[in-house]
């Protein structure tokens, strides 16, 4: 018997939050870097990170050069014109939807709000998601890694781009996530938007994207001193 989508969407969060415990019980750190020191694996959602900021290059010690600070549009252009170059070695990069991005902040840290041994260089300000808030189609979702928060800015605003590849999309860990088709000259291959549910609706979901977020983040990777405390 096939499992309802509906099941589906609530067991995963739930079946990577026990993968995610079990890592810490195991000693597993939250992050791979590949020897090339140029991409970062995460444990738990098996997602693959462009290690430096769009612009920058790993030059064996850190992430140098001039980052990159395009609109929305052009930040769905970049992934673009990576894979063309075929970036890092492949060329199925995309800009991360918010769920995802919002997956690489770290609380415990401030400005940035991120672990910097895995993400050296990394600004502490906004970064461009794919998802398009479906209330305004000129606004899309943001992360900002100056504060930790996760919301919505006009798309004609400037922004960083950190890049992403494989792993499972993450819609089911975004309430607000919904498929659908992005509008603008470049529309990102599987683009999440939010429902329109009016303004105040709006207000109040996204108090729930950035305040739940923490506890998204906690499931999803365990704090790595939280690991090593509990092999004490």
């Amino acid at each position: 018997m096939t499992m309802p989508a509906a099941t589906r969407s609530f067991l995963r969060p739930l079946a990577l939050a026990l993968a995610a415990l079990g890592a810490c019980a195991a000693g597993a750190t939250p992050y791979s870097i590949d020897p090339s020191g140029t991409i970062v694996t995460d444990q738990a959602t098996a997602l693959q990170w462009a290690r430096c900021t769009f612009g920058q290059a790993w030059d064996g010690s850190g992430c140098t050069g001039k980052t990159a600070a395009p609109n929305w549009y052009n930040a769905l252009q970049a992934a673009q014109t990576a894979n063309a170059a075929h970036y890092l070695g492949y060329s199925d990069w995309r800009l991360p939807n918010v769920s995802e991005m919002e997956s690489l902040m770290e609380m415990d840290s401030a400005n940035p709000n991120i672990d910097l041994t895995a993400f050296p260089g990394t600004e502490g300000a906004l970064y461009w998601t794919s998802t398009t808030d479906e209330y305004s189609f000129s606004f899309a979702w943001y992360a900002s890694f100056h504060d930790g928060h996760v919301l919505r800015t006009d798309k004609t605003g400037l922004g960083y781009v950190r890049l992403v590849r494989g792993g499972q999309p993450m819609a089911a860990f975004d309430a607000l996530a919904a498929p659908g088709p992005g509008p603008g000259p470049v529309r990102p291959a599987a683009p999440t938007a939010v429902p329109a549910l009016g303004y105040a609706g709006w207000l109040l979901l996204s108090a729930l994207v950035a305040g739940g977020g923490a506890l998204r983040r906690r499931l999803l990777r365990p704090d790595p001193r939280t690991c090593r405390a509990r092999s004490r």
